[in-house]
């Protein structure tokens, strides 16, 4: 929903007449209360403003949809500062928001997880102040890709080396349960099952993609039909299934797969679907929504433009798709669904040389952006300085938790959590 507009355009205007009116009756009746004396014409107003609710401070409007929930952190947002490191993932414990980030020290990079509070806090209670790090002297350069919290509340959070990715399991208060769990391939996407308290992670192994399923500690490497360069998305089923959309190699473009939860290939490779002859370069993320269809969004033109498609598992057929010009999220990094059941994308807006933080809504169950929330859809909130990006979003009891990065003019860039009203 647009805020303001022309009711405070017209504000200033009305308060104007009503004083000239409002003087026009008070200026002669002072008057003649100097020159009387009366004691009706005295000054009481120090006495009654204290109870005249017209001098009290206009009540708050309350939040629209889309705005920062100004209760969390500072104005609702929560910085961290991680050297030059990287914001990676976010997940929820209960009502927590718990992040996954690599800081970089002068030894190599560190992988962290952080919980807050629900006010945007650190919460002490967590690890060592807030934060778990992990630290190993044969691994020097370890970052964190992706965090997931199980049922039990338990965390696996996936480690990246230059050598190989890997899980760490993690108790609920943060305290390091095993070593190395599931070696995985290189980017690892980690995904909580919702039949079981395991967990579903995806990599690169190659250039084909390798599942593991923490459950019951199986790891299957699928072989796609075209080389893979990266993963850009898994996500599960309510049934636990595998969807996979990956960008192919050499410019083939992006490809999906659906899999067993053992691994098996039931959907046969397919290309992801275009508008017209037009496809997403890159595909970034994908979401069931609640009708059951597929979102996948990626970027074109050179990463400044978003493409959303939607499609059906059966066939693949595109339904709709949709292009986002430059007055919209010019890179879309991360989605879901938020309580109303509408797709939520994250990322950037605004010039090149200096984006903003960005998200926009999509109407139930489309890729069309919804024109009743905020700006024709698209909600967009400057760092406190230089550029800024979002990069993961989950939606949380009503309320959206988004994670990412800006570029400080004057310090080493700093993390920051987002709170947003549904």
């Amino acid at each position: 929903m647009v805020r303001g507009g022309a009711d405070r355009a017209l504000a200033p205007a009305i308060m104007k007449q009503s004083a000239v009116r409002l003087g026009s009756v008070l200026y002669p009746l002072l008057a003649a209360c100097a020159l009387t004396g009366l004691p009706a014409c005295t000054d009481s107003s120090s006495a009654d403003d204290a109870n005249d609710p017209m001098t009290d401070a206009p009540p708050a409007q309350p939040a629209a949809p889309g705005d920062l929930d100004k209760s969390f952190g500072n104005q609702g947002m929560k910085e961290l500062d991680i050297g030059s490191g990287n914001a990676a993932a976010i997940a929820m414990q209960g009502n927590k928001p718990l992040v996954c980030y690599t800081a970089v020290t002068p030894t190599g990079a560190v992988g962290h997880v952080a919980r807050f509070t629900p006010d945007g806090s650190l919460d002490p209670s967590f690890a060592d102040g807030g934060i778990y790090s992990f630290t190993a002297e044969a691994l020097p350069a370890s970052g964190c890709t992706d965090v997931a919290v199980l049922r039990d509340g338990s965390i696996i959070m996936s480690i990246h080396t230059n050598n190989t990715n890997f899980t760490l399991p993690l108790s609920a208060d943060g305290t390091l349960l095993s070593t190395a769990d599931l070696a995985m391939g290189y980017t690892t996407r980690l995904e909580p099952m919702h039949t079981s308290d395991g967990v579903m992670a995806a990599g690169l192994k190659g250039t084909q993609v390798e599942f593991a399923s923490r459950s019951n500690n199986t790891t299957n490497t699928v072989s796609f039909a075209a080389d893979i360069a990266s993963v850009g998305a898994m996500v599960l089923s309510p049934a636990d299934w595998p969807l996979v959309v990956a960008n192919a190699k050499d410019s083939a473009g992006p490809v999906w797969q659906l899999l067993s939860p053992a691994g098996s290939v039931m959907t046969n490779l397919a290309s992801l679907p275009t508008l017209g002859t037009s496809t997403p370069d890159l595909i970034h993320g994908a979401m069931f929504l609640q009708d059951g269809s597929i979102m996948a969004f990626g970027s074109v033109d050179n990463d400044r433009e978003v493409m959303a498609v939607r499609f059906s598992i059966a066939d693949g057929a595109t339904t709709t798709a949709e292009h986002h010009a430059a007055d919209g999220v010019a890179q879309a990094h991360a989605g879901t669904l938020d309580a109303a059941g509408g797709a939520i994308l994250v990322g950037s807006a605004g010039p090149a040389g200096k984006p903003v933080f960005a998200w926009q809504r999509y109407v139930n169950n489309t890729v069309v952006l919804d024109p009743a929330y905020q700006h024709a859809g698209l909600a967009t909130v400057a760092p406190p300085s230089g550029s800024a990006e979002l990069v993961d979003v989950v939606e949380s009891n009503g309320s959206l938790f988004a994670l990412g990065t800006f570029d400080s003019e004057t310090a080493a860039p700093r993390m920051v959590l987002l709170k947003i009203t549904e």
